[in-house]
């Protein structure tokens, strides 16, 4: 067998057997997980900015290596509780410790934080 029906035979694994799990992957487990997102109910609270940071996320490929970063705020409620959100950069950016505010979200979706004024 020559390198080229080795990668013939290879594709075709991919195609018949690793499309098929990764699609059953995502039903199994993408759908109800958006289900349960949707189900949620969309909650206000008043809370403050108790923390911030970004983690950097490496991963790495066979000639590559990738970097995100994920922007992270927490946020305490009255009643002592404390929540953590990941958000866009852009939004991150707009808040800082120390912060009071009414933070909107849905389940584990941050959908905004909007600052009391003194």
């Amino acid at each position: 067998m020559n390198s080229n029906e080795r990668l013939t035979m290879i594709y075709l694994m991919f195609v018949l057997v690793g499309i098929p799990v990764l699609f059953f992957i995502l039903i199994v487990w993408g759908i109800p997980w958006i289900i349960r997102q949707l189900t949620y109910e969309v909650c206000t609270y008043k809370t403050i900015i108790i923390d911030d940071k970004a983690d950097v996320i490496f991963s790495q490929g066979r000639y590559l290596v990738n970097s995100s970063i994920i922007y992270l705020l927490s946020f305490k409620f009255e009643d002592e509780e404390i929540i953590q959100f990941s958000l866009p950069r852009k939004e991150y950016k707009k808040h800082h410790i120390g912060d009071v505010g009414e933070l909107t979200f849905q389940g584990d979706k941050f959908i905004s934080f909007i600052k009391i004024q003194d």
